[in-house]
C-alpha cells in the first residue's frame, strides 16, 4: 500500500479499537484515496497520509464542536469537488478518549443512515433515472456500485461521466435524483437550482 493511504500504526490500532465492537475494518481503494468499511459501512477514508470521517446529520455537531473543518477535496481537472468527510485534526489525535469516542460515534451514525437507506437498490442499474446507457456510462467511469455513487454525489460523478461538460443537465440531474431517490422532474427546487448554478460554472 502506498504511503500516502496509511496512517501510522498507532492510529490505526485506535481506530480499530474504537469501533471493535462492531465488528473488522476493511480497506478498499476508491477514487485515489483509501475507503475504511465495516460490515459494508463506509464511514471514513485515507487520503494524504491523513484520517477523513463521513459527516451525517447526526455527528455535525461533534464535528463542529471537535473541530472538523478541513473538507475532502476531490481532486479533478476542470474542478475540484468537496465531499462530506472531514480530516481529524492533530488535536484529537493527541486526546485518545475523544478521539476514540469521535471514531465510535461516526461509525454508529454512518451504520444507521445505512440502515434508514436499506430500503434503496443495492445496485446502480435500479435506481431512478438510471437506465442501461447511463449505467454504462457510470460503469465505464469506475462507478460501479450504489456506494461509489454515493461517496462522489451528484456534481463529482457527473464530472467523471463528462471529460469535457457541455450541456447536459439532463445527464446532472438523472444522477442527483439517482441518488435522491426520486425522479429528476421532481427534484427539491434548492437542489436543481444549486445544479442549474454550478452547471453554468463549468460552461
Amino acid at each position: 500500500m502506498k504511503d500516502y493511504l496509511k496512517l501510522s500504526d498507532v492510529q490505526f490500532d485506535r481506530l480499530q479499537h474504537s469501533t471493535q465492537p462492531f465488528g473488522r475494518i476493511r480497506l478498499k481503494s476508491q477514487f485515489g484515496c483509501m475507503g475504511l468499511s465495516i460490515d459494508r459501512v463506509t464511514f471514513a477514508l485515507i487520503a494524504n497520509s491523513q484520517l477523513w470521517l463521513k459527516s451525517t446529520e447526526a455527528t455535525r455537531e461533534l464535528f463542529c464542536r471537535l473541530e472538523l473543518s478541513d473538507r475532502f477535496t476531490y481532486p479533478k481537472r476542470i474542478l475540484p469537488m468537496r465531499i462530506n468527510y472531514y480530516r481529524v485534526p492533530d488535536a484529537v489525535w493527541q486526546c485518545p478518549q475523544q478521539s476514540e469516542f469521535l471514531f465510535y460515534q461516526t461509525y454508529l451514525h454512518a451504520r444507521e443512515h445505512a440502515q434508514s437507506q436499506q430500503q434503496l437498490p443495492s445496485r446502480i442499474k435500479d435506481l431512478p433515472n438510471v437506465d442501461r446507457a447511463l449505467e454504462r456510462r457510470l460503469w465505464q467511469a469506475g462507478i460501479r456500485r450504489v456506494d461509489d455513487l454515493y461517496l462522489l454525489g451528484a456534481k463529482a460523478s457527473f464530472l467523471k461521466v463528462k471529460a469535457r461538460p457541455q450541456n447536459e443537465l439532463k445527464l446532472l440531474f438523472a444522477i442527483a435524483g439517482a441518488i435522491e431517490g426520486c425522479h429528476s422532474a421532481v427534484l427539491p427546487k434548492a437542489l436543481r437550482e444549486d445544479l442549474i448554478h454550478w452547471h453554468g460554472r463549468l460552461n
